[in-house]
């Protein structure tokens, strides 16, 4: 069987249906392998620019077959994504050695991260919650934090975090790879600026940093070098979060449910409304049957 890594959708949607391909053929003990020829995120050698190679090997070819994004060959709870992420999930060489030299240059240690994605989502799938809220949860669940890193495609996050730190006389150090001209990712640039958000609370935000985005940076118009540059500090940022102490999100980004999936018990959501998609304030269940790209 082959799952195919294509220009279909942002980098975790993708990955998230391989995984339910993985699973599938793991249990099967088909033999599975990765076609990523065509991926919007490759430099020169697609999958392996960034991760180590990925196949299953039984001697099984019989079910022969491609599947790509949007495709959910078997409904397993969230747990079994979770199960074989550190299978699939390997850094090659290269890019452990990026996430060394940054963490060393960071001296990171015992700190805490909060994980913001903004931009497109704020159109359709994300309920924009004020960033303060994220300090505040993250300082109930470790009063005595003294770091915090900021993952996020939004600079005024981190603008907002330390305002706060420095409005409540509190002295914690802010790190973050977020460059300080970017003010939301988007997968296509157009709509962010002329389609209203799906979720009404979401526009006042979305006018304020309407002009910012102008020279919004497009996921799918980057070059190879461009390309190559996002992934490094995406990855980079990304493994800092990951073996954080504690990291405050909101689930409505696959990058954040893969968070969630990888770190378990040490992720807590900062969301705490109600809406026909998110329930108030509840953890992701880990034995909810879906495929945690939905």
């Amino acid at each position: 069987m082959i799952s195919v890594l294509n220009r279909s959708a942002g980098f975790f949607s993708q990955f998230f249906f391989t995984i339910n391909h993985y699973i599938y053929c793991k249990k099967r003990q088909i033999d599975f392998s990765l076609d990523s020829s065509d991926w919007t995120f490759s430099y020169k050698n697609d999958w392996t620019d960034y991760f180590k190679p990925l196949e299953l090997r039984f001697g099984n070819v019989s079910e022969q077959s491609r599947h790509g994004h949007g495709t959910v060959l078997e409904d397993v709870a969230y747990s079994e994504y979770g199960n074989v992420l550190r299978e699939v999930y390997q850094y090659n060489d290269f890019i452990q050695s990026k996430i060394n030299e940054k963490r060393a240059e960071l001296q990171l240690e015992n700190y805490n991260s909060i994980f913001i994605r903004r931009g497109d989502k704020l159109l359709c799938e994300s309920i924009f919650i004020e960033t303060t809220k994220y300090v505040e949860k993250l300082l109930e669940k470790d009063p005595n934090c003294k770091t915090i890193f900021i993952q996020t495609d939004d600079y005024q996050c981190v603008l907002d975090i330390q305002s706060y730190l420095k409005e409540n006389g509190l002295y914690i150090r802010v790190v973050t790879l977020c460059p300080d001209n970017l003010f939301g990712f988007t997968m296509s640039g157009t709509e962010f600026y002329n389609t209203s958000s799906n979720f009404q609370e979401n526009q006042p935000y979305i006018d304020k940093i309407r002009d910012m985005n102008i020279k919004n940076k497009i996921i799918f118009d980057l070059d190879k070098e461009s390309m190559l540059e996002h992934m490094i500090t995406f990855l980079v940022g990304l493994d800092i979060v990951l073996n954080s102490k504690i990291c405050v999100t909101d689930y409505s980004s696959n990058v954040a449910r893969f968070i969630k999936l990888w770190k378990g018990d040490n992720v807590y959501t900062a969301f705490s409304g109600k809406t026909q998609y998110h329930e108030a304030g509840e953890e992701l269940d880990m034995h909810m049957i879906r495929c945690p790209s939905y």
